[in-house]
């Protein structure tokens, strides 16, 4: 009987958990540009969960988002330009009427994924270890490519929670940002093992 309560407070704990994680990300985001550190700190609890790290995530939170603040913005900065290009680029691309029109859009298709699937890469790394603003992108560039099935099982997984977190609104609010970073770091950290081991 004693076990069984262990096994259905820990359950608890981690809903709970994941509850609060997700609502203080929703909560950061309100005014736009904290967004970036929030995200950081966001897939920092998630990187502590990975490790087996029992931490106070509103406390880990704030820790986490203070001292990713000023990093965090200027890539974020990079990103949002970045993917304001790509937006663009499909737009004027549905505006052209030429026979290279397939090629172009898959072109840009294959170039929005590498960056997208770099993006997924930049805050894991960039809460795992410091580095300079052009280090951090491009280790993450290079990541994206190593173990590549694991890049696309990242993808297709975010794709599937994606859906899951449309189709039932509640997983926005509870469980849908928490979640994402915590399989997403959880993949990215199979990745950081893969590369320690053989460096050793």
């Amino acid at each position: 009987m004693l076990k069984l309560d262990g096994i259905v407070y820990k359950v608890c704990s981690w809903i709970y958990n994941f509850i609060l994680l997700n609502v203080l990300y929703i909560l950061s985001c309100i005014l736009v540009v904290t967004a970036f550190p929030a995200t950081a700190a966001l897939f920092g609890v998630a990187r502590q969960w990975v490790k087996g790290n029992d931490v106070n995530v509103f406390q880990q939170y704030r820790k986490l988002f203070k001292e990713n603040l000023k990093q965090s913005i200027f890539i974020g900065f990079i990103i949002t330009i970045v993917c304001l290009f790509l937006i663009a680029d499909f737009y004027t691309l549905t505006l052209l009427k030429t026979t290279f029109k397939p090629i172009l859009f898959t072109s840009l298709a294959i170039v929005s994924f590498c960056v997208w699937v770099t993006i997924s890469n930049i805050y894991p790394l960039m809460v795992n270890e410091y580095y300079t603003n052009k280090k951090l992108i491009v280790n993450a560039f290079k990541l994206s490519f190593y173990q590549p099935h694991i890049t696309f099982v990242q993808a297709g997984l975010s794709l599937a929670w994606g859906y899951l977190s449309i189709r039932f609104g509640f997983l926005i609010i509870f469980f849908s940002f928490s979640g994402f970073a915590f399989y997403t770091y959880w993949l990215t950290e199979q990745k950081l093992k893969k590369i320690i081991a053989i460096n050793q």
